[in-house]
């Protein structure tokens, strides 16, 4: 850790001294690591681990939230001023955070708002500077054993809907999920759901699902987990189910192809 070992910068050791506490330091002690930025992915990725066969306490690996901002402080420790490999998988889970042209409508955003911090696809396409972020936060993190695994379209909420929802089983588990997260009466769910069936095509709907549940992310993941925790060993190819960012993730800190 010291500072002429890592690729640690001045402001990541003050970081650090700041943050790393007995939560996030278990990270020193693992085989691999998955940073992940908020409370959803921390408390969902054990549990699609075992749905897809890679139980992260068979494999010693650990999760360390780091919250929103966090990350690169915490993938620097891994990156070696010699460029030399430590041999521990670091998988960094992020959001890529741009908004399906549906989204502003949905979510009632003020798209002419000059001052506005988020983007959408039209955004990304027509402004090469914010496809230039997008590559350059891709190749801040991969270094040596430190990868980068960004959301396959927007959020990690948007992706479980979006890939998940052609199958009905994982549908029905995502949409008691949220029932139970946001503790609603019988005909506001059976309004919501009228707008699921309704919804134009699969970005509308998992915008839509995403209204409902970004206040109540912590929640919702934790249902989520705990009824997907009862559907183990269910006949279902939960690989072509879960988003294939952290299907990839997964496997990337437990072995890669390798079964166990």
């Amino acid at each position: 850790m010291d500072v002429k070992s890592t690729k640690l910068a001045a402001n990541d050791y003050k970081f650090l001294e700041r943050f790393l506490d007995a939560t996030k330091s278990n990270l020193f002690f693992a085989n691999g690591v998955l940073i992940v930025e908020g409370s959803g992915e921390e408390i969902l990725l054990p549990t699609l681990a075992k749905l897809i066969g890679r139980n992260l306490s068979d494999y010693g690996v650990s999760i360390v939230n780091v919250m929103s901002k966090g990350l690169i402080h915490y993938a620097n420790i891994f990156k070696r001023s010699d460029d030399t490999k430590m041999g521990i998988p670091v998988a960094c889970i992020t959001d890529r955070d741009i908004e399906p042209d549906v989204a502003p409508n949905i979510l009632n955003q003020d798209v002419q708002n000059a001052k506005r911090h988020w983007h959408t696809e039209s955004d990304l396409l027509q402004d090469p500077s914010l496809q230039d972020k997008l590559k350059q936060r891709e190749e801040d993190i991969n270094d040596g054993d430190v990868k980068a695994f960004i959301s396959n379209h927007w959020t990690l909420e948007y992706d479980l809907v979006w890939s998940g929802w052609k199958n009905d089983i994982f549908k029905k588990t995502l949409i008691d999920a949220l029932f139970q997260a946001t503790g609603i009466k019988q005909e506001t769910q059976t309004k919501w759901l009228k707008g699921f069936d309704d919804a134009k095509d699969s970005e509308s709907r998992s915008v839509l699902f995403y209204k409902h549940v970004k206040d109540h992310k912590a929640e919702f993941a934790n249902y989520l987990a705990n009824k997907l925790e009862d559907m183990l060993g269910a006949e279902i190819s939960y690989k072509e189910i879960i988003p294939s960012y952290l299907v990839d993730a997964i496997k990337y800190v437990t072995g890669g192809n390798n079964e166990k």
